[in-house]
Order: structure tokens, then C-alpha cells, then sequence
């Protein structure tokens, strides 16, 4: 009888049988997954609202990494150090505490209170009427004018070259408009000095203060603004602090009441950006639009109409705001690269041809591209293509073009102050500073030295500060 015995061929029929099972389970049975990743660590967990640090990520499972996200715009530059630890450079970012977050093949890590990073908006450079402040290694020199204290030196003596504030470390914004300063340290904290009589350095008092002092109830603050007797800030958690003189409703509380601490406006909602000018306030929210309060006797908060209100209005027309900048009666904003302003403009400071005060937002039509925006006094500074444009008051020098000093108002914007890489441009009531790489130059009146160059003679031209 032909094939093999009964017994070796059945062993033979079920070893086949077997082996065909094990290829049907192993064919259907699913692959193991990998696991999600997870954020336990991000250091440093505070940076520029620029964008340019470089954090350190630590968690787990940091295999087969796409991207890194912040508030959900991708880092770049991302370096995967081992299944526990990567760095990457953050993207541009608005103010506030934002969300990091890890994506791989196998998942997104998780949201929790671990995985945040805090944008903070810094200002290397501020104004007062004749004063000026610089950071230099997160420390803080001012030179100029010091009649109550606002040089924060201890002193009430006038410098004619800059002098270091004693103490104070850490710094990574400054702001100033009148008689008063403060400063933003990397750790959330808020310090201010100079002069007090409506409780503008937020200490609970009125006591003219000569060396910094803590502003009280305030803590993880990511911008600062000083206004004329106001001062207000932005925390982490995107809500506005404001305290001081309250006349016309600056501080957005729905009264005409001084607070000598910091108070919660909680009308503005979230906010992203606060600018403050003589008895006026804006602020850009998360959504980008903005919203304005107080004084309105030029039509300054742009919204139609020249009557004064306590809680925040919406300038008409806006659209979404990228940048934002209150001056003494005027205000402006840009959106859509275009700079728009509205209120007083006898002085040409609304850059739109005339000197006819608007009260709605008009387009600074001769600008395009532009980025930033700052204004006080009669004078109009913006950066457009990484090159300064200033209009208005050029009276001594103000818009920095090399106009003789009894010049006329410039009523559209003037020459390129400072063409190519300018980072950060900033003015006060009577001159104006830019930043370029590490170089500060400044313009403008000079009565008590304020332009750092050991002068006390006016500049229609940008100088080296210090």
C-alpha cells in the first residue's frame, strides 16, 4: 500500500495543521502599540514673547518625534537627546502662559500643569518725559532727569550718563511715560519708583519712592505699562492688573476711584498686550481685537464719539491687531501690516497728511509691512521692513530725520531712522529710542541728558546711548 503508516502520517497532518493555526494568529493578532509621550519638566519655562529660547523638555517615550507645539505653533530646531530629554526653540509667542506639547508617531503628550511655558513681553528700553532706562545683562542703568526719584538710584540728583539701579536684578522689561518707572523681572515680579501721589507704584500708599519698590498683590506678571499717574500689568493667566490715578476711568474698573494696589480689570477679558498713555487704556485680547477706556476728549479710543468711558469700548473697524501703542491723546494699532491711528493730531501725529483729529481708526497710508508701533508725546515712531519711520512733532530734533531744530510737523512719515534690523523702537513725550542688535540710540530733546551722550545739546539724529 502506497504513502506512509497511518500513525506518521496522521503525526505529519497535525504538525501542517499546527503550524497553519500559528500563521493565522500571528497574522491577525494586532502589533504591540507604542506608548504616548509625557511632559514632566520644561526648563526654561519663562522667554521672550520673540520667540528664541531654547528649552529643555523632559518626560518620556520621546521616540520618533514629529514636532514640538507652543499653544499649538511649532518650534523649531528640535533635538531629541534620548527617550527622556529634547530642545527646541520656541516660536513667537503672545503674552501669557501657553501650553507645550510633544507629538510623535504614537500620540500628543497630555495636557497638565507641568507641560507650560510663560511668554513674557520684553521692553529693553524705556521713556520718561526726560528721563530714559535701559537693560544691559538683565540689570537696569537710567539716565536724566530725577526730580522725584524716577532714575531709581536712591537719589534725587539729575545723571547726565547712566546710572545703575541698585539691587535690582533679573529684568527683562521696562516702561516709563512721566514721572514714574517699572520694571518686569523674569521671575513674574513687578517693581516700580519714582513718584506716587495717586498710588501709581502700586505699594499702598502714595509715599514718593526714590530706589525700586514691590508692586503689592501682583505676581506672575508678563507685561508692564506705565501711563501718565497709572500703571497697569498682563499675569500668566492672561488677566489685566491695573492701580493708580483714576480720573476719566483709566484703570477700567467701572470707577473714578484711585487704588493704590494692583486690581483686577476683569472687563478686559483675556488680554495679550496693555498700553498705557496720559489718562487712557488699551489692551489687545487673546481674539486680537482691541478693546479702549478712559479719557476720550480727541477721540482717542476711536470708537465715533468724544465721551469719556469707564469700562472698555471697541475702536471701530479694527479687524485683528498685532500690535498696539497709546500715546499721550492719540493711539494706534496695526493690523493687516497697515498702521492705523485715531484721536489728536494738530501735530500731524496720525501720520494720515493733515493735522484733523479722528475718531475712528485712519490708515497711515505711505506704511506698508509694518510690524511694531509706538507713540507718545505729538510724535508717531513704527517699525516697517526692520527700518524706524517717525511723523509728526519735529520740533528739537523729535522724529529723528536731521531736521533742523524749528522744523515743521512731519505730516506723513518721515526718512528711515535706523534702516535694517532694528528689534525694538520706543518713544517718550519728548524723544525716542531704538534697539539694533545691542546698540541703543536715541533722538530728541536732551534738556537734562536724557539721550545718554554726556550732552545736554537736543539731536535730530539717532545717538549712542551711553
Amino acid at each position: 500500500m502506497a504513502g506512509s503508516p497511518p500513525t506518521r502520517q496522521g503525526g505529519w497532518v497535525r504538525r501542517v495543521r499546527a503550524g497553519r493555526a500559528r500563521r493565522r494568529t500571528s497574522r491577525s493578532a494586532a502589533p504591540a502599540k507604542a506608548p504616548k509621550p509625557a511632559i514632566t519638566k520644561v526648563n526654561a519655562a519663562t522667554g521672550p514673547t520673540t520667540g528664541g529660547t531654547v528649552v529643555t523638555i523632559r518626560g518620556k517615550n520621546f521616540t520618533r518625534v514629529k514636532k514640538v507645539t507652543f499653544n499649538g505653533v511649532r518650534g523649531t530646531r528640535v533635538k531629541v537627546l534620548g527617550k527622556q530629554r529634547l530642545t527646541v526653540v520656541t516660536p513667537p509667542g503672545e503674552a501669557g502662559r501657553v501650553l507645550v506639547r510633544v507629538h510623535t508617531r504614537a500620540g500628543v503628550s497630555k495636557q497638565n500643569g507641568k507641560a507650560r511655558f510663560t511668554y513674557q513681553r520684553h521692553q529693553p528700553v524705556a521713556q520718561g518725559s526726560n528721563h530714559t532706562c535701559r537693560i544691559t545683562n538683565l540689570r537696569v542703568r537710567c539716565v536724566g532727569w530725577n526730580i522725584v526719584g524716577q532714575l531709581g538710584d536712591g537719589t534725587f540728583d539729575n545723571r547726565s550718563g547712566l546710572t545703575p539701579v541698585p539691587g535690582l536684578a533679573g529684568v527683562v522689561a521696562l516702561s516709563s511715560m512721566s514721572l514714574h518707572t517699572c520694571a518686569l523681572r523674569r521671575s513674574g515680579q513687578v517693581l516700580c519708583w519714582g513718584q506716587n501721589p495717586h498710588g501709581q507704584l502700586g505699594t499702598g500708599d502714595t509715599a514718593t519712592s526714590a530706589s525700586p519698590v514691590v508692586v503689592s498683590g501682583l505676581r506672575n506678571a508678563v507685561a508692564v505699562s506705565v501711563g501718565w499717574q497709572h500703571t497697569c500689568a498682563i499675569r500668566a493667566d492672561r488677566t489685566l492688573w491695573c492701580w493708580g490715578y483714576n480720573n476719566s476711568g483709566v484703570l477700567g474698573d467701572g470707577t473714578t476711584t484711585d487704588r493704590y494696589t494692583a486690581k483686577r480689570i476683569t472687563a478686559a477679558g483675556k488680554v495679550v498686550d496693555v498700553d498705557t498713555g496720559f489718562a487712557t487704556t488699551c489692551v489687545r485680547r487673546a481674539d486680537r481685537t482691541v478693546r479702549c477706556w478712559g479719557e476720550n476728549d480727541f477721540g482717542q479710543l476711536g470708537n465715533g464719539t468724544l465721551t469719556p468711558s469707564l469700562t472698555p469700548v471697541a475702536p471701530s473697524g479694527l479687524g485683528k491687531v498685532t500690535a498696539l501703542s497709546v500715546g499721550y491723546s492719540h493711539t494706534c494699532a496695526v493690523t493687516g501690516g497697515r498702521a492705523r491711528c485715531w484721536g489728536k493730531n494738530d501735530r500731524g501725529e496720525l501720520g494720515v497728511g493733515d493735522t484733523v483729529l479722528r475718531k475712528r481708526p485712519a490708515t497711515v497710508a505711505a506704511l506698508t509691512g509694518v510690524t511694531a508701533i509706538t507713540g507718545d508725546g505729538n510724535v508717531t515712531c513704527a517699525i516697517a521692513h526692520r527700518s524706524g519711520f517717525c511723523w509728526g512733532e519735529a520740533w528739537q530734533g523729535r522724529v529723528g530725520d536731521g531736521a533742523e531744530p524749528g522744523a515743521s510737523p512731519r505730516f506723513t512719515t518721515g526718512a528711515i531712522i535706523g534702516a535694517g534690523a532694528i528689534g525694538h523702537l520706543s518713544s517718550g513725550v519728548n524723544h525716542a529710542c531704538y534697539v539694533r542688535k545691542a546698540a541703543t540710540r536715541c533722538w530728541g530733546v536732551n534738556t537734562y541728558g536724557q539721550l545718554g551722550d554726556g550732552t545736554f545739546d537736543n539731536s535730530s539724529v539717532p545717538l549712542p546711548l551711553g
